[in-house]
């Protein structure tokens, strides 16, 4: 359901950035972020706001490439392919609301991230599988990959380029050679960074945007905030992840006492995040996801605990049962996460969980990799494990859509009744309001506009034509 960012692309302002280049210091509090270097994803949110039908099949589209390019290059096994397809449904309602079903975030960061996943899995296929060769259509597509992937957004415009010089570097290291695929790829991830950064609005001080290198800033700002996003609420992940790396040890037909150790904490860690899950779900929290009026101690132990988790990661790098060489590729996704997660712990402003999105893929890709290396050996477990991963994608799938239409109607009926501007009533809320990206807590200006457009139009009618004058 749109919201927030996507009526105001919708509506005259980006109308108006549009047709400035997405640049301009008029109305600083009002456009703040969204004159930036996101060249492409912004006329993908302008055309796609305007063309409903679009929309629904590049969400499609999207969704089912990301799902897949995480399955294909954890390894393409079939039990993992029903794990990759519950993922989407499993992310922290942080994520759930403010990256995947907010068509503003996602069109920013998942379209980003298969591009980059669709480059790793060409790579995969050349470089580990040599089932690709280095032709000119290869070289052609790496190069397109490379320059649209950096248009969407920062983080992964700056990430593009290192992956590209880290994969020349693997495969020289290898096979002594670089393709031509390769240099393509960077060049184009080089390209569209300095069309990107080439954007005036990143070299003049706005309002909207504050870095800042203070260690006691970016302290502060990862205790009260980020911590929560980057691990403590990714429930599922967490979880994946302990599994993944218990069972890997446990196959091991000699253990050692570290061996002992690792899988011991994992059983703590799987514990820990159930627990403070489960208290934290009774806790009020407020429109960006955070729990409120828990206390500082609590808030500053689970935020110790997220960074011993994340050093407990590493260090179990040493000890999973997998080859060396995917002990590399998990080393990757590794470092791809803290690269992609590390620049937001020094942002002040603005502060919101779909930044670490991205980052937190590539977790998900290393749980998954641990996973394929780990052979079931009782038929009935093989059995077992699809029906339960099926059956959880079915009834989550149900939830969420049933979720999502019941929302869709209760919002018209208010806005019948009674459109405002401002905070909502908490009788007024709509029953799946942690679906929305701010809680249903306020409405806009801009919301206003945009659904008395959207009344003025039938289903079919809003489906092929939807603009305004």
């Amino acid at each position: 359901m749109p919201f927030g960012d996507d009526q105001f692309w919708w509506g005259k302002a980006g109308r108006f950035l549009l047709n400035h280049g997405f640049f301009t210091t008029k109305d600083p509090s009002y456009i703040g972020g969204s004159s930036n270097g996101r060249y492409f994803s912004n006329v993908l949110m302008i055309f796609g706001m305007h063309h409903p039908l679009y929309n629904f099949i590049f969400y499609g589209l999207f969704a089912t490439l990301l799902v897949y390019l995480l399955w294909k290059l954890s390894s393409g096994k079939m039990g993992l392919f029903f794990l990759s397809l519950l993922i989407p449904l499993t992310l922290s309602r942080a994520y759930t609301a403010g990256a995947w079903f907010w068509n503003a975030a996602f069109v920013n960061y998942v379209p980003a991230m298969v591009i980059v996943l669709a480059y790793l899995w060409l790579t995969k296929k050349y470089l580990l599988e040599h089932k690709l060769l280095d032709i000119w259509i290869l070289v052609v597509l790496s190069l397109v990959l490379g320059f649209i992937g950096g248009l969407f957004v920062e983080h992964i415009t700056l990430y593009q380029v290192a992956m590209a010089v880290v994969v020349i570097l693997v495969t020289w290291r290898l096979v002594r050679s670089i393709p031509k695929y390769q240099w393509a790829y960077l060049i184009g991830s080089i390209g569209s960074a300095i069309l990107m950064f080439s954007n005036r609005s990143y070299w003049v001080k706005s309002s909207y945007r504050d870095t800042n290198f203070s260690f006691a800033n970016s302290l502060r700002t990862y205790v009260e905030t980020s911590h929560y996003w980057i691990v403590t609420f990714n429930l599922a992940l967490n979880l994946l992840l302990m599994v993944g790396i218990f069972v890997s040890i446990w196959h091991k037909s000699k253990k050692q006492l570290w061996d002992y150790l690792t899988m011991g904490v994992a059983v703590f860690f799987a514990g820990y995040y159930a627990l403070v899950n489960a208290f934290l779900a009774r806790q009020q929290s407020n429109d960006v996801f955070i729990p409120v009026n828990i206390g500082n101690t609590l808030q500053n132990f689970d935020a110790i605990m997220s960074v011993l988790f994340i050093i407990f990661l590493f260090l179990s790098l040493f000890v999973v049962a997998v080859p060396k060489s995917t002990k590399w590729i998990l080393l990757y996704c590794y470092l791809s996460f803290g690269f992609l997660t590390g620049p937001f712990l020094l942002i002040t402003k603005p502060i919101s969980a779909r930044e670490f999105f991205n980052g937190t893929m590539f977790l998900y890709l290393f749980a998954m990799i641990i996973l394929a290396n780990i052979s079931i050996q009782r038929p009935q477990l093989k059995k077992a494990i699809p029906i339960a991963l099926v059956a959880g994608i079915l009834t989550m799938s149900s939830y969420y859509m049933v979720g999502n239409v019941t929302n869709h109607f209760a919002y018209l009926e208010r806005f019948e009744e009674a459109p405002f501007v401002g905070a909502v009533p908490l009788d007024r809320r709509i029953p799946y309001h942690d679906l929305m990206p701010n809680r249903d807590l306020y409405s806009t200006p801009d919301s206003i506009l945009y659904w008395s457009k959207y009344r003025c139009r039938s289903f079919v009618g809003y489906l092929f034509y939807f603009d305004y004058r």
